[in-house]
């Protein structure tokens, strides 16, 4: 009878250089079941301490986004940690990316800076007459400043008969305020209503001269054409930089994986534990090939399940793997989805791929629909049609679809007719 794969416990003691390889080992193997262990004391410290490899994941994840950069691969199991040359690299990148970023951001404040000096310029040409001469005037209570150009109207409308509103700018954001003496406190709420900021003039302003609005229009000009080439400049840092700064993340995916892992582990200040089951099959060369990849510096055990106090206690459950082809695999979820088999005993994915398939077909039996579905399963299978994750079913569906066309061959029945089909 076909049984649970034979699990063995290996007790792994690696020194603290060799720590990051063989973990990245382990998991490129991708059949090692870690024991459950509470973290000690000291992994919670070592935990709150910021890794060098996390920062550089997490800069080069924000220059990725930052420089909209497309087509990261979510299989990363061909990658490696990265190496003393990727983590210069990594710094590089970041530092070059860190001092264009910032000369982007002080040209964009420089621009901002000279478009706003410019349109203040512009708002104050109009006036041509000194300030000082305006203030001066007994009978009228004079305001400068700022209001939102959205305000304008509703504050001439809000001001009608009471005070002339006068703007100073094509955009309407300056506006000048005239109002007789007596109405001026009538004047001061209804400018503090609509947002009015009041703009200090000297007493002698009278107007911009046209070469300073001309010398700051061209400062703007200039402004924008800087943003523009530095603009261009980010483009062609992401063009250049595209292949190096996907392989360093996912390079550096793998270290924040491994140190994650590592953070778990029981330790000392020089020697981590690792514990974790693995098929029987596999722990020849999980030893020899662990062996060579430290060196020989490492120490290994090697625990039958019944050798496990844990296991013998009923506290722990040895975990369950079974070993099928890629026909009898397709249906291991079927058996997974009403819980998993216990170690040691019968494993009924066999018989469970053997009756279904009959069963199916047999209830099921019509060779057109048959032909559909196995179909589906082969195209499933080519990945040339994809539903959602089914595409792990794709050997149940050609299964099922074989079932199905041969029972409606021996009963004659063909997309719900008997009419087309003579019965087998």
């Amino acid at each position: 009878m076909a049984r649970t794969t034979e699990m063995k416990l290996l007790e792994l003691m690696v020194l603290k250089q060799d720590i990051y390889r063989v973990i990245e080992y382990i998991g490129k193997k991708g059949n090692f079941q870690f024991q459950t262990k509470n973290k000690n004391s000291k992994a919670d410290e070592e935990s709150s301490v910021p890794n060098l490899e996390n920062k550089f994941y997490d800069e080069l994840k924000k220059i990725y986004a930052d420089l909209g950069l497309t087509d990261l691969p979510e299989d990363i199991s061909q990658a490696s940690s990265p190496s003393d040359e990727d983590s210069s690299a990594a710094a590089k990148i970041i530092s070059s990316y860190q001092d264009l970023q910032t000369k982007i951001t002080d040209a964009t404040a420089e621009a901002a800076k000279v478009a706003d000096a410019y349109k203040e310029a512009n708002a104050f040409a109009n006036l041509q007459v000194s300030y000082s001469e305006l203030e001066h005037l007994s009978f009228l209570s004079l305001k400068i400043g700022k209001i939102v150009p959205a305000n304008f109207d509703d504050l001439k409308e809000a001001l009608e008969g009471v005070a002339v509103v006068i703007p100073l700018g094509d955009d309407k954001s300056h506006v000048l305020v005239a109002s007789s003496k007596k109405g001026r406190f009538a004047l001061e709420s209804e400018l503090k209503n609509h947002d009015f900021v009041k703009v200090e003039v000297p007493a002698d302003f009278k107007g911009v001269p046209a070469d300073v609005l001309d010398g700051l229009k061209k400062k703007e000009v200039e402004a924008n054409k800087r943003c523009e080439e530095l603009a261009t400049e980010k483009a062609n840092f992401a063009e250049t930089h595209k292949t190096l700064i996907i392989s360093l993340l996912e390079k550096f995916a793998i270290a924040v994986q491994i140190d994650e892992v590592t953070q778990k582990l029981e330790s000392t200040e020089l020697v981590y534990r690792i514990t974790g089951w693995i098929p029987a099959s596999d722990a020849e060369s999980y030893m020899k090939d662990l062996d060579q990849l430290t060196e020989s510096r490492i120490a290994i055990r090697e625990f039958d399940p019944y050798e496990v106090p844990s296991v013998m206690s009923g506290k722990e459950d040895v975990p369950v793997k079974l070993t099928h082809g890629k026909l009898i695999k397709s249906f291991e979820r079927m058996i997974f989805s009403y819980g998993s088999p216990i170690y040691g005993t019968i494993d009924p994915t066999p018989w469970v791929a053997l009756f279904f398939t009959v069963l199916f077909g047999i209830m099921f039996g019509d060779c057109g629909q048959g032909l559909v579905l196995l179909l589906v399963g082969v195209l499933m299978a080519c990945k040339v049609i994809k539903l959602g994750g089914w595409e792990k079913f794709a050997r149940v569906f050609i299964c099922v679809g074989v079932s199905s066309s041969i029972m409606g061959l021996l009963t004659g029945e063909f997309f719900g007719t008997e009419k087309l089909l003579e019965p087998f």
